[in-house]
């Protein structure tokens, strides 16, 4: 008998995301062992009124109370609608097994009890050193839900597991660590540079939000090579990334929209080092940046600004 895995996914995301090919992964190896997967997904949906009022937010707010948002966790980690939308879509969906894909705090209330359940944690943010107000304050549901739950999935280094075992009482049985990735048949089939600009060309790809810092970078830039330009390639509006803009040095740094996942690796393979910035604000003990990847997929140098101590640098990225 066909069985059916229902995907609860929290709001629309980029085909070209890390999450993107995660969630495809996790589906085609669904499907190559005969089940019928089916998601509430939206893939480069029509934006949300969450989402608008996300990026109007997000243009009028400063970096200063934004980052106090982050901190409560009005940014990133309540979602009412993605948990009234998760629970509508299995009402009307018959399935035998549902999976939960995060932001933990969006989706924990979408599966009804009995059911096998398997929540996904694509991202780290629940399970950071520095937990958010929120989610400080709604971590008993999240590990009642996690305790329920028949397995427990987790990006990141194997330190997030740890945590979710002593935070959650996830039981050590029940997590699988599941990595992120790439989608091979997306490579270009050969990274000899089709482009060039002048002087060393250095990528961004990645979303800005919450209390992004790339000023590090910036004062980088105007100490190195004058001939040095930076491309952020993102996902949010000229409007939203705005804020993030300030202290760039003129006419050295461009943001650029997002493109499609191919266009994305021939970008880097033409770039020159792909740039990650991480400060005090990211969960960079737990979590391993999806840029990363993208970078790695095509051999291209990371230029890194960041603690030390972050796992990309412990697990030899």
């Amino acid at each position: 008998m066909k069985r059916t895995l229902a995907v609860v996914v929290g709001g629309s995301i980029p085909s070209q995301s890390a999450a993107s090919a995660r969630l495809d992964g996790i589906r085609e190896a669904f499907e190559r062992r005969g089940w019928t997967v089916v998601t509430n997904w939206s893939r480069d949906g029509k934006e949300s009124p969450a989402s608008r009022l996300s990026r109007v937010r997000s243009h009028l707010t400063s970096a200063r109370l934004a980052k106090i948002l982050t901190r409560i966790g009005l940014v990133g980690e309540i979602r009412p609608r993605a948990l009234f939308a998760g629970r509508r879509f299995l009402r009307r969906t018959p399935h035998d097994v549902v999976l939960v894909s995060m932001p933990p705090l969006a989706t924990v209330g979408s599966a009804r009890r009995g059911q096998p359940v398997i929540l996904d944690y694509r991202d780290v943010f629940g399970a950071a050193d520095h937990p958010s107000v929120a989610s400080r304050l709604l971590r008993p549901l999240e590990a009642a839900a996690a305790q329920r739950a028949a397995f427990v999935s987790f990006a990141g280094s194997e330190a997030t597991g740890q945590r979710l075992v002593r935070r959650l009482g996830v039981r050590q049985a029940d997590l699988l660590h599941v990595r992120n990735g790439v989608k091979p048949a997306e490579l270009p089939s050969s990274f000899v540079r089709t482009s060039r600009v002048g002087g060393l060309d250095l990528v961004f790809a990645g979303n800005l939000y919450g209390a992004s810092d790339l000023g590090p970078l910036y004062r980088a830039l105007v100490a190195g090579p004058q001939d040095a330009h930076l491309e952020i390639l993102t996902a949010g509006t000229l409007a939203s990334t705005r804020r993030y803009l300030s202290g760039a040095p003129a006419g050295r740094v461009t943001v650029s929209p997002a493109v499609t996942l191919s266009a994305l690796y021939q970008r880097l393979a033409d770039a020159d080092a792909g740039v990650i910035v991480l400060n005090g604000d990211y969960p960079f003990a737990e979590s391993i940046p999806a840029k990363t990847y993208d970078y790695l997929a095509v051999g291209l140098p990371i230029l890194y600004l960041g603690p030390a101590t972050a796992a990309l640098i412990e697990e030899g990225c």
